[in-house]
């Protein structure tokens, strides 16, 4: 027989193999064997242990290239930007919407300059008796340290602000009929009739009526639960197609003017009232970002002022024209609404989308529909 080292095995001559089993097989080469076989079973139990034993890491120069940063070089992910939080009075990012106040304002020449419109986020220009005008103020973004000279409220007012919902409004005076129209509202009355509180006279102005002045935080502590800003229609984004390049607009009321000329270099329109430079008691310029004529029916009241005057009334309620100025441009607008609760819709005149505001104050002129605003 062959021996597993390819050795053949015979028996010696005249002897048998032992009974007990088979020879041994011989180891071939003596000594020399001897080491062969060591080696060989050095490297079976290399081989049994290379099996049994978990597989080696990879030594550098093996081990496949690193592509990503190492745990001590990782960068701290980025968190995902909170999206801002958008004014719907202005289009503007606010860190939190904040309760409005309305503030009645004069706007005579006695009364000028004001104090505190130009930090509005949105500014009416209502006409009242005799053809005068004044402003309604909503204070929401921003809050003045003083604003004024505050003025008596009209029926005007109560139509008006209901697209604003329960909100504060600051004023001194009010025919019994419009205070009592005003208590039926869920609106949060401020007034300086009802307390001092929030008020102080200033004597440098002119005297009784017009020298009324209010501190807007100390107003807003006198009431509660007030609303903060809501959509009340204004929508804002890109300047749409279709408006028509104008740097100046003149809107004359019976007995007051309101222009406005575009600046390119602030992105905004530079306002002049009666002739002259409109500014605030700061030296500020009042210049907003948009400005909407807004025409409506003009109707008068049976009640009649001090004077004898009749009471304008401008109906904000239904439907009508309107112009939209922004970015050196004027757009042809509609405007509608279907009831003192809902907000106003602004609509292109060609029924395309709505009329766009450009981000910042916006200023709304109550124009009567019988006039009309040069543009030029």
């Amino acid at each position: 027989r062959r021996c597993p080292y390819g050795v053949r095995v015979h028996p010696r001559p005249g002897r048998r193999r032992p009974a007990r089993g088979p020879r041994p097989c011989p180891v071939p080469g003596g000594g020399r064997h001897r080491l062969l076989l060591a080696g060989v079973g050095v490297l079976a139990a290399g081989l049994v242990a290379a099996c049994s034993s978990p597989t080696p890491a990879p030594t550098a120069s093996s081990a496949a290239p690193v592509t990503g940063p190492t745990p001590s070089s990782a960068a701290t992910p980025t968190p995902t930007p909170t999206p801002s939080l958008l004014s719907p009075l202005t289009g503007l990012a606010v860190p939190a919407l904040r309760p409005v106040l309305a503030v009645k304002i004069g706007n005579t020449s006695l009364e000028r300059p004001p104090a505190g419109v130009e930090d509005a986020d949105v500014v009416y220009v209502e006409m009242v008796e005799g053809g005068l005008t004044r402003l309604l103020a909503m204070f929401s973004s921003r809050l003045p340290a003083e604003v004024g000279p505050v003025r008596s409220a009209r029926e005007t007012d109560v139509q008006l602000l209901g697209e604003y919902g329960p909100i504060a409004l600051a004023y001194s005076g009010a025919y019994s009929s419009v205070q009592t129209l005003l208590g039926r509202t869920s609106l949060r009355l401020v007034s300086f009739d009802a307390s001092a509180k929030g008020y102080r006279r200033d004597p440098t102005r002119p005297p009784a009526p017009d020298d009324v002045m209010g501190s807007p935080s100390a107003l807003l502590s006198r009431v509660s639960k007030v609303a903060t800003a809501k959509d009340v229609g204004f929508r804002f984004g890109p300047l749409p197609a279709g408006g028509r390049a104008v740097t100046t607009l003149v809107a004359r009321f019976p007995l007051a003017r309101i222009s406005a000329n575009w600046d390119v270099a602030s992105g905004t329109w530079l306002l002049s009232v009666d002739g002259a430079t409109w500014k605030s008691v700061g030296g500020t310029r009042l210049a907003p970002t948009s400005i909407i004529v807004q025409y409506v029916q003009e109707s008068y009241l049976s009640r009649r002022d001090a004077h004898g005057t009749p009471v304008p009334f401008a109906h904000t309620v239904g439907s009508g024209k309107a112009v939209v100025l922004r970015g050196g441009q004027a757009l042809a607008a509609t405007w509608s609404r279907r009831s003192a609760a809902a907000a106003t819709t602004w609509t292109l005149a060609d029924g395309s989308g709505p009329a766009l505001l450009a981000p910042g104050q916006v200023w709304v002129l109550l124009l009567p529909s019988t006039r009309a605003v040069q543009l030029q």
